[in-house]
């Protein structure tokens, strides 16, 4: 900053009077508080599933955890601290709640009496054997006849057998 500049800005400070007995107190946001809220209310999406969870996991509660540092470290220079703490604050919360959530319903999606059972790893990556020249159903499938399971997604019918 120049001499120039110094002088000027001192006069004016100097020169300052409060109008009505009020001070002007301005004190500049971080963007950084302002990302920290703005992630702190989308990590309400934990709710819904892994996305949300990692927007307040890697999102959420990192940036505003610098964001407060950043405006404590400031000594009053900067304002947003009640801002970068509700982010925080907003983050926690929602991360908690919803891995809580999340967990309720994979423990309670599953009928009483049936068995988990994944299409994918469990039935499909078997696939069909050939025995005696036919071809049949893997015997760790067969075991699963006439036995109650539960198999979450949908299969989409095509007729194909391959």
């Amino acid at each position: 900053m120049s001499s120039q500049a110094v002088e000027l800005r001192e006069s004016y400070v100097a020169d300052y009077q409060p109008v009505d007995g009020q001070v002007f107190d301005y004190r500049p946001v971080p963007v950084l508080a302002v990302i920290s809220m703005v992630l702190g209310v989308l990590s309400v999406m934990a709710f819904f599933g892994i996305f949300g969870m990692a927007v307040a996991l890697l999102g959420g509660i990192p940036i505003s955890a610098i964001s407060l540092l950043l405006i404590l470290r400031s000594r009053g220079e900067l304002g947003g601290l009640w801002l970068a703490t509700l982010g925080l604050a907003c983050s926690v919360l929602f991360l908690g709640s919803g891995v809580l959530w999340q967990r309720h319903l994979y423990v309670n999606e599953v009928p009483a009496g049936f068995a988990r059972t994944s299409f994918t790893n469990d039935i499909s990556k078997k696939g069909f054997v050939t025995i005696d020249g036919q071809q049949r159903v893997h015997p760790d499938i067969e075991k699963l006849v006439k036995k109650p399971i539960f198999v979450k997604g949908f299969m989409y019918p095509t007729g194909q057998t391959e």
